[in-house]
């Protein structure tokens, strides 16, 4: 079983679930590529053209709006997570 740990977190990418303490959700593959990548590089800038070019393997105005979606989605999921993000690059890190 492939099992990412960050803070209270627990991404399970087999199940495709994401878990906080007793909260278990079942999230998309895509949600867990983002997820993965972001987990493992916290605390850092990431640019997000790496991560678009990362997870769909390209970057392009549609992928950054698809991102955009996918974006809102984890920031309500990771409520614990505080994101910095503008047009180029994402941080992550706990509150």
């Amino acid at each position: 079983m492939s099992q990412i740990v960050y803070d209270t977190f627990v991404l399970n990418e087999d199940k495709l679930t994401l878990s906080c303490g007793e909260k278990t959700k079942e999230i998309t593959a895509k949600e867990v590529a983002i997820i993965k990548y972001i987990f493992k590089k916290t605390d850092i800038p990431i640019f997000i053209e790496y991560l678009l070019m990362e997870v769909w393997g390209e970057d392009n105005f549609w992928i950054r709006r698809t991102f955009d979606v996918y974006f809102t989605r984890l920031k309500k999921m990771l409520p614990d997570i505080k994101f910095e993000k503008d047009d180029y690059y994402l941080k992550v890190t706990t509150k």
